[in-house]
Protein backbone atom coordinates (compact mmCIF):
# COMPACT_ATOMS: atom_id res chain seq x y z
CA UNK A 1 0.00 0.00 0.00
CA UNK A 2 1.79 3.48 -1.36
CA UNK A 3 1.89 5.83 2.07
CA UNK A 4 1.66 10.05 1.59
CA UNK A 5 5.10 11.03 3.51
CA UNK A 6 4.68 14.73 4.95
CA UNK A 7 7.83 16.62 5.28
CA UNK A 8 7.62 18.53 8.65
CA UNK A 9 8.60 21.65 7.78
CA UNK A 10 5.48 22.24 5.37
CA UNK A 11 3.49 20.13 7.49
CA UNK A 12 4.04 23.15 10.12
CA UNK A 13 3.11 25.76 7.67
CA UNK A 14 0.21 24.27 6.20
CA UNK A 15 -1.28 24.74 9.78
CA UNK A 16 -0.12 28.12 10.36
CA UNK A 17 -1.87 28.54 6.70
CA UNK A 18 -4.62 27.20 7.97
CA UNK A 19 -4.94 29.74 11.00
CA UNK A 20 -4.23 32.96 8.92
CA UNK A 21 -7.03 31.99 6.82
CA UNK A 22 -9.59 31.64 9.75
CA UNK A 23 -8.69 35.18 10.95
CA UNK A 24 -8.59 36.79 7.79
CA UNK A 25 -12.17 37.13 6.37
CA UNK A 26 -12.34 37.36 2.20
CA UNK A 27 -13.03 40.50 1.18
CA UNK A 28 -12.20 42.22 -1.89
CA UNK A 29 -14.05 45.38 -1.17
CA UNK A 30 -10.95 46.05 1.51
CA UNK A 31 -8.79 46.84 -1.68
CA UNK A 32 -10.19 49.86 -3.62
CA UNK A 33 -9.55 50.93 -7.06
CA UNK A 34 -10.15 53.76 -9.28
CA UNK A 35 -10.96 53.84 -11.92
CA UNK A 36 -13.39 51.40 -11.79
CA UNK A 37 -12.47 51.55 -15.56
CA UNK A 38 -10.38 52.96 -17.95
CA UNK A 39 -10.73 54.52 -21.22
CA UNK A 40 -7.70 55.44 -23.15
CA UNK A 41 -8.64 57.87 -26.02
CA UNK A 42 -7.09 58.04 -29.49
CA UNK A 43 -3.49 59.50 -28.93
CA UNK A 44 -3.42 58.91 -25.13
CA UNK A 45 -0.54 56.60 -24.19
CA UNK A 46 -0.77 56.44 -20.73
CA UNK A 47 -3.20 55.63 -18.13
CA UNK A 48 -3.42 55.75 -14.31
CA UNK A 49 -4.82 53.11 -12.09
CA UNK A 50 -5.16 53.89 -8.14
CA UNK A 51 -4.57 50.52 -5.86
CA UNK A 52 -6.35 51.57 -2.08
CA UNK A 53 -5.69 49.41 0.51
CA UNK A 54 -8.26 49.40 3.18
CA UNK A 55 -6.85 47.03 5.44
CA UNK A 56 -5.25 46.65 8.68
CA UNK A 57 -2.26 44.78 7.21
CA UNK A 58 0.38 45.30 4.35
CA UNK A 59 -0.63 44.14 1.29
CA UNK A 60 1.08 42.70 -2.02
CA UNK A 61 -0.58 43.30 -5.51
CA UNK A 62 0.36 41.66 -8.53
CA UNK A 63 -1.22 42.41 -12.18
CA UNK A 64 -2.17 40.32 -15.25
CA UNK A 65 -4.70 40.26 -18.16
CA UNK A 66 -7.68 38.27 -18.95
CA UNK A 67 -9.88 38.76 -21.55
CA UNK A 68 -13.53 39.10 -20.31
CA UNK A 69 -15.92 39.98 -23.39
CA UNK A 70 -19.58 40.21 -24.07
CA UNK A 71 -21.55 37.22 -26.49
CA UNK A 72 -23.36 38.68 -29.51
CA UNK A 73 -26.26 38.60 -27.00
CA UNK A 74 -24.36 40.33 -24.35
CA UNK A 75 -23.47 37.60 -21.75
CA UNK A 76 -19.70 37.97 -19.97
CA UNK A 77 -17.66 35.73 -21.31
CA UNK A 78 -14.20 34.97 -19.79
CA UNK A 79 -11.85 33.52 -22.94
CA UNK A 80 -9.56 30.86 -22.38
CA UNK A 81 -5.79 31.68 -23.05
CA UNK A 82 -5.88 31.80 -26.78
CA UNK A 83 -8.84 31.77 -27.81
CA UNK A 84 -10.94 34.09 -29.67
CA UNK A 85 -14.10 35.70 -30.21
CA UNK A 86 -16.38 37.69 -33.57
CA UNK A 87 -15.84 41.53 -33.50
CA UNK A 88 -13.48 41.27 -29.94
CA UNK A 89 -10.12 42.70 -30.40
CA UNK A 90 -7.72 42.45 -27.10
CA UNK A 91 -5.87 45.45 -25.34
CA UNK A 92 -3.45 43.48 -23.90
CA UNK A 93 -0.61 42.85 -26.34
CA UNK A 94 -0.11 46.66 -26.83
CA UNK A 95 -0.37 47.46 -23.24
CA UNK A 96 1.89 47.17 -20.07
CA UNK A 97 2.06 48.08 -16.75
CA UNK A 98 4.24 49.65 -14.27
CA UNK A 99 5.32 48.00 -11.81
CA UNK A 100 3.65 44.79 -12.49
CA UNK A 101 3.79 44.23 -8.69
CA UNK A 102 3.26 46.51 -5.52
CA UNK A 103 3.27 45.94 -1.95
CA UNK A 104 1.27 48.73 -0.38
CA UNK A 105 0.89 49.64 3.69
CA UNK A 106 -2.25 49.59 5.77
CA UNK A 107 -4.04 52.05 4.71
CA UNK A 108 -1.89 53.50 2.25
CA UNK A 109 -2.11 53.52 -1.69
CA UNK A 110 -0.36 53.45 -4.72
CA UNK A 111 -0.50 54.66 -8.62
CA UNK A 112 -0.22 52.06 -11.83
CA UNK A 113 0.65 53.29 -14.66
CA UNK A 114 -0.78 51.80 -18.13
CA UNK A 115 1.34 52.26 -20.88
CA UNK A 116 0.06 52.28 -24.55
CA UNK A 117 2.48 50.62 -27.14
CA UNK A 118 0.43 51.22 -30.34
CA UNK A 119 2.21 49.64 -33.49
CA UNK A 120 2.46 51.85 -36.97
CA UNK A 121 0.36 49.22 -38.27
CA UNK A 122 -2.32 48.92 -35.82
CA UNK A 123 -5.45 48.78 -37.24
CA UNK A 124 -8.46 51.13 -36.28
CA UNK A 125 -11.15 50.67 -33.50
CA UNK A 126 -11.51 49.57 -30.23
CA UNK A 127 -9.18 46.94 -28.39
CA UNK A 128 -9.89 45.87 -24.57
CA UNK A 129 -8.80 43.26 -22.06
CA UNK A 130 -9.12 43.00 -18.00
CA UNK A 131 -6.42 44.60 -15.63
CA UNK A 132 -6.27 41.11 -12.95
CA UNK A 133 -5.29 42.76 -9.53
CA UNK A 134 -4.57 39.79 -7.39
CA UNK A 135 -4.19 41.08 -3.62
CA UNK A 136 -1.97 38.92 -1.05
CA UNK A 137 -1.07 39.72 2.38
CA UNK A 138 2.22 40.11 3.16
CA UNK A 139 2.95 37.25 5.58
CA UNK A 140 0.83 34.96 3.36
CA UNK A 141 2.85 35.94 0.35
CA UNK A 142 6.08 35.61 2.98
CA UNK A 143 5.32 32.28 4.11
CA UNK A 144 3.98 30.84 0.40
CA UNK A 145 7.60 31.42 -0.79
CA UNK A 146 9.31 29.67 2.33
CA UNK A 147 6.68 27.01 1.72
CA UNK A 148 7.30 26.42 -1.65
CA UNK A 149 5.57 25.91 -4.56
CA UNK A 150 4.14 22.56 -2.93
CA UNK A 151 1.50 24.66 -0.10
CA UNK A 152 1.90 28.10 -2.51
CA UNK A 153 -1.73 27.48 -3.93
CA UNK A 154 -3.54 28.34 -1.01
CA UNK A 155 -3.20 31.56 -1.29
CA UNK A 156 -5.64 31.43 -4.64
CA UNK A 157 -8.76 31.64 -2.43
CA UNK A 158 -8.34 35.49 -1.82
CA UNK A 159 -10.56 37.65 -3.90
CA UNK A 160 -9.24 39.12 -6.71
CA UNK A 161 -10.36 41.70 -8.95
CA UNK A 162 -11.03 43.05 -12.36
CA UNK A 163 -11.55 45.97 -14.35
CA UNK A 164 -11.93 46.68 -18.27
CA UNK A 165 -9.24 48.64 -19.87
CA UNK A 166 -10.21 50.15 -23.43
CA UNK A 167 -7.84 51.73 -25.88
CA UNK A 168 -9.39 53.56 -28.93
CA UNK A 169 -7.50 53.90 -32.24
CA UNK A 170 -8.70 55.95 -34.87
CA UNK A 171 -11.83 57.49 -34.84
CA UNK A 172 -14.71 55.44 -33.44
CA UNK A 173 -18.51 55.82 -32.99
CA UNK A 174 -21.84 55.03 -30.93
CA UNK A 175 -24.49 53.94 -33.09
CA UNK A 176 -27.13 51.85 -30.90
CA UNK A 177 -31.07 51.98 -31.75
CA UNK A 178 -33.20 51.33 -29.00
CA UNK A 179 -35.33 48.64 -30.78
CA UNK A 180 -37.89 47.77 -27.53
CA UNK A 181 -38.81 49.65 -24.18
CA UNK A 182 -40.84 49.38 -22.03
CA UNK A 183 -42.31 48.86 -18.03
CA UNK A 184 -43.55 45.54 -16.74
CA UNK A 185 -44.05 43.06 -13.29
CA UNK A 186 -41.12 40.34 -12.93
CA UNK A 187 -41.64 38.50 -10.22
CA UNK A 188 -43.60 41.49 -8.20
CA UNK A 189 -40.94 43.84 -8.71
CA UNK A 190 -41.21 47.35 -11.82
CA UNK A 191 -38.78 46.09 -14.25
CA UNK A 192 -37.70 48.26 -17.14
CA UNK A 193 -37.34 45.89 -20.61
CA UNK A 194 -34.95 47.23 -23.37
CA UNK A 195 -33.24 45.86 -26.66
CA UNK A 196 -30.33 47.14 -27.86
CA UNK A 197 -28.87 46.95 -31.73
CA UNK A 198 -25.52 47.69 -31.43
CA UNK A 199 -23.22 48.67 -34.83
CA UNK A 200 -20.95 50.77 -32.24
CA UNK A 201 -17.10 50.58 -33.17
CA UNK A 202 -16.01 51.29 -29.54
CA UNK A 203 -18.12 50.19 -26.16
CA UNK A 204 -20.65 52.00 -23.99
CA UNK A 205 -21.99 52.59 -20.41
CA UNK A 206 -25.66 53.62 -20.58
CA UNK A 207 -26.59 54.97 -17.37
CA UNK A 208 -30.52 54.99 -18.08
CA UNK A 209 -32.88 57.62 -15.80
CA UNK A 210 -36.69 56.67 -16.03
CA UNK A 211 -38.69 59.81 -15.71
CA UNK A 212 -41.87 59.92 -13.96
CA UNK A 213 -44.11 62.69 -15.09
CA UNK A 214 -47.21 63.51 -12.62
CA UNK A 215 -50.52 65.15 -13.82
CA UNK A 216 -49.92 69.17 -12.72
CA UNK A 217 -45.71 69.17 -11.68
CA UNK A 218 -43.42 71.21 -14.34
CA UNK A 219 -40.52 69.09 -12.89
CA UNK A 220 -40.30 65.00 -13.33
CA UNK A 221 -39.02 62.74 -11.04
CA UNK A 222 -36.21 61.09 -11.99
CA UNK A 223 -34.82 57.58 -10.33
CA UNK A 224 -31.38 56.03 -11.56
CA UNK A 225 -31.41 52.63 -12.30
CA UNK A 226 -28.30 49.67 -13.09
CA UNK A 227 -25.96 50.75 -15.99
CA UNK A 228 -25.80 48.68 -18.63
CA UNK A 229 -22.74 47.83 -20.45
CA UNK A 230 -22.30 47.33 -24.22
CA UNK A 231 -19.19 46.23 -25.67
CA UNK A 232 -18.56 46.10 -29.09
CA UNK A 233 -18.56 42.67 -29.96
CA UNK A 234 -22.28 42.62 -28.14
CA UNK A 235 -24.25 42.83 -31.51
CA UNK A 236 -27.85 42.10 -29.78
CA UNK A 237 -28.82 43.11 -26.27
CA UNK A 238 -31.72 42.32 -23.89
CA UNK A 239 -31.94 43.57 -20.56
CA UNK A 240 -34.69 43.75 -17.67
CA UNK A 241 -33.63 45.89 -15.34
CA UNK A 242 -35.34 45.99 -12.08
CA UNK A 243 -36.53 49.42 -10.96
CA UNK A 244 -35.55 50.41 -6.95
CA UNK A 245 -38.49 50.06 -4.71
CA UNK A 246 -38.22 52.94 -2.99
CA UNK A 247 -39.46 54.70 -6.20
CA UNK A 248 -42.84 55.27 -6.04
CA UNK A 249 -44.63 55.26 -9.52
CA UNK A 250 -48.30 55.47 -8.44
CA UNK A 251 -48.83 59.04 -9.61
CA UNK A 252 -47.24 58.92 -12.90
CA UNK A 253 -49.08 59.79 -15.86
CA UNK A 254 -45.99 59.06 -18.14
CA UNK A 255 -42.37 57.45 -18.44
CA UNK A 256 -39.85 58.59 -20.39
CA UNK A 257 -36.73 56.85 -20.38
CA UNK A 258 -33.18 58.49 -20.61
CA UNK A 259 -29.63 57.10 -21.12
CA UNK A 260 -26.47 58.68 -20.51
CA UNK A 261 -23.19 57.14 -22.12
CA UNK A 262 -20.67 57.41 -19.16
CA UNK A 263 -17.39 58.63 -19.69
CA UNK A 264 -17.78 58.96 -23.25
CA UNK A 265 -16.02 62.26 -24.58
CA UNK A 266 -18.71 63.11 -27.35
CA UNK A 267 -22.15 62.34 -25.01
CA UNK A 268 -20.93 63.88 -21.57
CA UNK A 269 -24.12 65.98 -20.95
CA UNK A 270 -26.59 65.52 -22.85
CA UNK A 271 -29.03 61.59 -23.06
CA UNK A 272 -27.53 59.37 -25.94
CA UNK A 273 -31.15 58.24 -26.32
CA UNK A 274 -34.34 59.77 -24.78
CA UNK A 275 -37.88 57.61 -25.45
CA UNK A 276 -41.28 57.92 -23.71
CA UNK A 277 -42.52 54.43 -22.59
CA UNK A 278 -45.53 53.09 -21.32
CA UNK A 279 -46.44 49.53 -19.01
CA UNK A 280 -47.04 46.52 -20.79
Amino acid sequence: MNTIKQHPKKTVLFFLFLSILSFWPINSHATFVSPKRVMIEDGQRVAVVIINNGKDETMVYSFSWEQRIQSPTGESLLLKEGETAPGFMPASPILQFSPRRVVIGPKKSQKVRILVKRPSNLPKGEYHSHLLIKPIPLVDNKVAMEAGEGLSGIIKVRANLSIPVFIRHGKTTLDIKLQEAYLHKVKGRTTVHTNYINNSTRSVYLKPELLCYIAGEEEPIRTIIQTSKIYVEAKSIIRNTIVPKEADLSKCTAFKLELFSLNDFEYKNSPYISRDIIWR
